[in-house]
């Protein structure tokens, strides 16, 4: 805990400045964290319901902040859910290795559908370490086998959440993603449309400004 308090401190001042994005963070990290540890205390699938929340936490953190934040804080949220749930290192670099491919792919949102193929590199990136984790530790091949499958519809399940929670995200963390951009910039929008009919001379020199500032 206070390597996490002194690393957002480091390189996410503004969370320690305002105090509701702060909360936010928590909120983040707790729930997840009690997610995983619910999930340990059932008869719930240890690889799905264990791994899904640190990769949404990573992806959430990713779209929220920055990349290298998101690494950070994740990676801890990783050790805590791996002690939790007195699990073997092994677990933790499975965990370990879909945060990154998450954290790494997920620099900017254009698309719906890019949320998605993350998700899906992620699933990939722990279905391949949850393999030699098992051939590792020679576990049977069907338990490996098992163990991969709920890895990798962990990833998906993540990509699918953050897809349907997205606004909820952009407004608990105050930010607007590329995609929201986009979405304000549609052309068919009632204001802009009134903007080129009563003020052409005014939208034009508006998008001439838009794309030199993009350039």
């Amino acid at each position: 805990t206070v390597v996490l308090c002194a690393y957002v401190a480091e390189f996410q001042p503004r969370i320690v400045r305002k105090h509701a994005r702060a909360i936010a963070v928590a909120a983040l990290r707790v729930s997840m964290l009690l997610m995983a540890q619910l999930a340990g205390t059932s008869s719930s699938p240890l690889y799905f319901f264990g791994v899904a929340p640190t990769i949404l936490v990573a992806m959430i953190l990713a779209i929220a902040y920055d990349q290298r934040f998101a690494m950070g804080v994740a990676t801890l949220h990783a050790v805590l859910v791996t002690v939790a749930l007195s699990q073997s290192l092994g677990f933790f670099v499975i965990l370990f290795c879909g945060v990154m491919t998450c954290c790494y792919l997920l620099d900017d949102i254009r698309t719906r559908s890019k949320l998605i193929e993350v998700g899906g590199a992620g699933a990939l990136a722990m279905m391949g370490a949850t393999a030699a984790v098992g051939l590792i530790s020679m576990d049977p091949f069907a338990y490996v086998g098992k163990s991969c499958l709920y890895t990798g519809a962990a990833g998906l399940a993540a990509g699918f959440a953050v897809l349907g929670i997205l606004p909820f995200i952009e407004k608990a963390f105050r930010i607007t993603t590329s995609m929201k951009l986009l979405e304000l910039a549609d052309a068919s929008h009632p204001l802009l449309r009134r903007l080129s009919e009563e003020a052409a001379g005014t939208y034009n020199h508006s998008l001439q400004v838009a794309t030199i500032s993009e350039a």
